[in-house]
């Protein structure tokens, strides 16, 4: 894809906890990860996850109340992975564009263990 097709959101630095599971397979626990940087479309975040690009994912995260403001309930964001880089010591970047977004239900949220 060249520059012309891309979107170019602002993104904006941030270095705060998230999780994310895989879509399949089904049943796939939470993951950990890092905010590199985040805007409207998508995030970018390290993690020890190995994932293949175009892999569906669901994003989870609750932003700081010194980020916006007020206490932020936990997003939940379906996107799929669109690059992949391997770093150091088994680490790996990932970028992954949002497709939706939503705010997780806060009984999902007990039964889910979080």
């Amino acid at each position: 894809m060249d520059d012309c097709e891309r979107r170019h959101a602002h993104r904006y630095a941030i270095r705060i906890p998230l999780a994310f599971r895989p879509l399949q397979p089904e049943g796939f626990p939470r993951c950990s990860g890092e905010i590199v940087n985040i805007s409207t479309d998508g995030v970018r975040f390290v993690t020890h996850t190995p994932l293949s690009g175009g892999a569906a994912v669901k994003v989870y995260l609750k932003l700081p109340q010194h980020v916006i403001g007020r206490p932020s309930p936990e997003w939940e964001w379906t996107g799929r992975v669109v690059d992949v880089r391997p770093l150091e010591n088994k680490i790996f970047e990932l970028g992954v564009q949002f497709i939706a977004c939503g705010v997780l239900d806060p009984a999902r949220q007990r039964s889910d263990g979080n």
